[in-house]
């Protein structure tokens, strides 16, 4: 409920909607009824019919795959200009994030969110050499002769940003689900994994992407110490603060960005008991 409290009501349906997505077949009998009475009282999750969920910590490529084609569903025929995927511990900054799309609402097949750059292992369903510059560290541990790809951007899983045109090209591509259904249920790293299949389809002239890589500054990890690199305390112009792993750690950002607290790194500290970041 944390998201539900803080963020989620921060959507204009005219603009934005929000939803939890469910992979409903790991979903047991037993627990079908009570979330199908939750899903019918607040009207925000959206099921996976055919796919498996909870197998891992993190959203497998299975899963996100699943996603961007029932998302390529639901718009299709639709004024939706772009349609994003953010990981469960995000902090979504609604109005701001709108504000940031209306530029590139001009532009055709956006992919947008914080881009590093890595190389990619895929029929072993890992990155390899990831970087915030250059080749350098795929050429360091020696990516290429592991059978790597070589290195490309992708976006962060805490918010991933395509054009609805781009969701269409990536769901009707037999590559795209050819890879996602190899990946079976356990593979991970489904942010790399997507980069890679885009720059495959990009390479290939199927679709032409334009990327737009978001600052770090707007789009970071959280902490409540100050700091140059993904990890940086929330202010109210942030756009997604990501890896919040309490519901208070999410509440305390609620407080900072709709500007009824002060960011301070001491009562940060105290809010959140973090020490260590």
């Amino acid at each position: 409920d944390a998201v539900r409290n803080t963020w989620l009501p921060l959507q204009q349906p005219a603009a934005a909607r929000a939803c939890f997505v469910i992979g409903r077949r790991s979903v047991s009998s037993r627990s079908l009824p009570a979330l199908d009475t939750e899903a019918d009282t607040h009207g925000d999750i959206f099921f996976l019919a055919h796919t498996f969920d909870g197998c891992t910590r993190m959203v497998t490529i299975a899963k996100a795959f699943a996603w961007w084609q029932a998302a390529e569903r639901a718009v299709r025929g639709t004024a939706v200009r772009f349609v994003a995927k953010v990981d469960d511990d995000s902090f979504v900054n609604l109005p701001i994030l709108a504000l940031k799309l209306r530029p590139l609402a001009a532009c055709s097949h956006v992919y947008s969110g914080v881009m590093p750059m890595a190389g990619y292992r895929p029929l072993a369903y890992l990155k390899c050499g990831f970087s915030w510059r250059n080749h350098g560290a795929w050429k360091k541990y020696n990516c290429a002769a592991a059978g790597s790809h070589p290195p490309f951007p992708f976006a962060l899983g805490q918010l991933e940003i395509l054009s609805s045109s781009v969701v269409s090209k990536l769901a009707s591509s037999a590559e795209a689900t050819e890879f996602a259904v190899r990946a079976g249920p356990s593979a991970v790293d489904e942010d790399a994994a997507l980069g890679f299949v885009l720059n495959k389809l990009h390479e290939t002239r199927v679709v032409n992407l334009t990327y737009a890589s978001m600052r770090i500054a707007s789009a970071s990890n959280f902490a409540c110490h100050g700091g140059n690199g993904l990890y940086r305390p929330p202010q109210n112009s942030s756009v997604v603060v990501h890896y919040l792993k309490k519901p208070s750690w999410m509440h305390y950002v609620w407080s900072v960005v709709n500007g009824s607290r002060g960011y301070s790194e001491a009562e940060c500290r105290h809010v959140t008991g973090i020490r260590w970041r």
